[in-house]
């Protein structure tokens, strides 16, 4: 360990996780000064990857944080998450929430790699021309495959930064899908997830909240009418769709293979339909009455 001047910016891995608040980070600097720094810092390419805390204390000390330079192995993604996942009490909610923002970093991790194995294929492929005298723009003839040649391996499919990033926290893909969308379409209600304020079902189900009244506050506008039909529509044209797939499916058999958070969130959905629809059917009867006895009456029906 030796000591490092106090300059160092954060590696974007050490970003998922939240810092210390201000009480925390008081308590710990007085630790430090009381009984110095214990665990160092860890630095990978000039940056902090694990140790923000220890190295805020040190800088309000004004003393230089004692570092270690990790050493490279694996992901340096991978690496954070396993040193902090254990340290921290996360729900499975806050897990989706960190999974979403790690999601990006995989992304660009899996680009890296496949950018370096087309590099290596390129030079490859040179060396090999070389051997014979030729140059790969030279090998231009493209061999047919014969019949009785044998099938070559299928590709493996480069893996998915969603999955990458739900596997290495240990949470549900879709559990990360669901705080995506969040996160794009309300990023306030994600920052509660995070800060574990709400779970992501509750935080869907005030989300679908706030959309119904903003159809709702849309609908008593006379220029928001045909936007407020429009939406209405698009919302019958998936529960369409739905029941279509759900006449094709063995619900018993899904239900039965859903994991616990997800069978718990399908009761909370099957709950709110049935709330959002007695709630629909009541304005529409309220709306709709007095033009349907008119058109009951002009069609001869009592």
């Amino acid at each position: 360990m030796t000591p490092t001047p106090l300059t160092l910016p954060a590696h974007p891995a050490a970003d998922l996780f939240p810092l210390m608040t201000e009480e925390e980070l008081v308590a710990l600097t007085a630790d430090i000064e009381a009984h110095g720094q214990r665990d160092p810092v860890m630095v990978y390419e000039g940056q902090i990857l694990d140790g923000r805390n220890r190295y805020a204390a040190c800088r309000r000390l004004g003393i230089p944080p004692l570092t270690r330079r990790w050493d490279g192995a694996g992901s340096p993604i991978d690496y954070v998450l396993s040193t902090n996942l254990h340290r921290r009490h996360l729900s499975a909610s806050q897990k989706a929430a960190i999974a979403v923002n790690a999601e990006a970093l995989f992304a660009a991790e899996i680009a890296e790699q496949e950018r370096q194995r087309k590099a290596e294929e390129a030079k490859q492929q040179a060396r090999e021309g070389g051997r014979f005298g030729e140059k790969p723009s030279d090998r231009t003839v493209e061999r047919i495959p014969q019949s009785g040649d044998e099938p070559g391996p299928t590709p493996t499919p480069a893996p998915k930064a969603r999955d990458l990033a739900a596997q290495a926290i240990g949470v549900n893909p879709h559990y990360v899908t669901d705080a995506k969308r969040l996160k794009d379409d309300a990023p306030d209600l994600f920052a509660d997830v995070q800060s574990g304020s709400l779970t992501v079902p509750e935080a869907k189900r005030r989300y679908e909240d706030r959309t119904m009244q903003a159809v709702i506050e849309l609908a008593g506008d006379r220029e928001g009418k045909v936007a407020a039909a429009q939406t209405l529509a698009d919302w019958t044209k998936a529960i369409s769709q739905t029941r279509r797939i759900l006449f094709h499916t063995d619900l018993e058999a899904v239900f039965a293979g859903l994991d616990d958070i997800y069978l718990r969130q399908a009761n909370d959905f099957l709950r709110d339909l049935q709330a959002w629809v007695t709630t629909f059917e009541q304005h529409y009867r309220r709306a709709t009455a007095p033009r349907l006895r008119v058109v009951g009456q002009s069609e001869g029906v009592s």
